[in-house]
């Protein structure tokens, strides 16, 4: 899997490229690469956290794990039906974290890390979500009437990129230039694209990928042979679960939800999984850089 995360990078930037010659307004090539993106590396990113959480944590103590696992996932979900609104902004927050912390997986962290984690993810997801404001707008509609925010977002997509920059320009052992270069041509690239798609080039690509990457590298490091046989039979289990209820709970609601609020009520799905996973990938890539 040595050269993996660069040939999912260029195919991200090849199905981009492609979708603005020849696939523009074609929904059907969208929804087949968005499904098929959270399919094979999306969700079963986040289906290892066990045994992360295990090999970095507390080996052997599964139950107490997947108690607090799903008791955040319940109070997350509570915190939606009471506060739809905040709820929105802190899964917005804790993404941008993670989102940015990805891009550092090999790098120890220091005091302005986190700052810079949140910066730089907050940099792609802002330059998504405002890169096609009407759709946007037409999902979130069901929570918060975003109308008057499109100049707001235009500015945060400037502010974070510059803020991201001077941190990277504070740290000189960040690698500062390709990283800005990055968010310069992928930036140029995502704006581009219609929502869905600039999301799942960038998540799947970006952050999925790179992590299952990580994951793989590190659960496999004392084995020599079968290692990615190993990998996909302790990624197949969660990742089936995972697929089935979600789109188990979208297909079902489809009589009675329009495709925006569809969508929305995926993302508020992915919301509940992210919550705990964000946490034990926080921890495992923590402790992985100070080993």
């Amino acid at each position: 899997m040595t050269d993996i995360e660069k040939l999912g990078k260029l195919f991200a930037y090849g199905v981009g490229v492609l979708f603005l010659i020849f696939f523009r307004e074609n929904q059907t090539f969208e929804w087949v690469i968005f499904i098929g993106v959270f399919l094979l590396v999306g969700i079963p990113h986040g289906s290892l956290d066990h045994l992360i959480y295990q090999e970095r944590q507390v080996p052997g103590n599964l139950f107490g794990f997947f108690l607090r696992y799903i008791l955040v996932i319940l109070l997350y979900l509570v915190l939606w039906f009471l506060f739809p609104v905040f709820s929105l902004l802190i899964f917005l927050i804790i993404s941008a974290y993670h989102f940015g912390q990805t891009h550092f997986l090999q790098q120890e962290n220091n005091s302005l890390s986190p700052l810079l984690f949140l910066s730089l993810g907050g940099f792609y997801l802002s330059l998504i979500l405002w890169s096609d404001f009407e759709n946007t707008q037409a999902i979130l509609s069901e929570i918060v009437n975003i109308t008057e925010w499109f100049q707001a977002g235009k500015l945060m997509v400037v502010s974070f990129f510059l803020a991201t920059s001077i941190l990277l320009l504070i740290d000189f052992s960040m690698k500062k230039i390709s990283l800005v270069v990055e968010m310069l041509v992928l930036g140029t690239l995502l704006y581009s694209l219609p929502l869905l798609l600039s999301f799942v080039v960038y998540f799947g690509f970006w952050h999925s990928l790179p992590s299952l990457k990580t994951q793989f590298e590190s659960l496999t490091a004392h084995m020599t042979k079968g290692r990615i046989k190993w990998f996909v039979q302790r990624v197949l289990p969660l990742t089936a679960i995972s697929v089935l209820g979600i789109f188990l709970v979208v297909f079902i609601s489809s009589d009675w939800l329009s495709e925006g609020e569809r969508i929305l009520l995926f993302f508020t799905l992915i919301s509940l999984i992210s919550a705990p996973h964000i946490w034990v990938m926080d921890r495992f890539i923590k402790s992985r850089n100070r080993a």
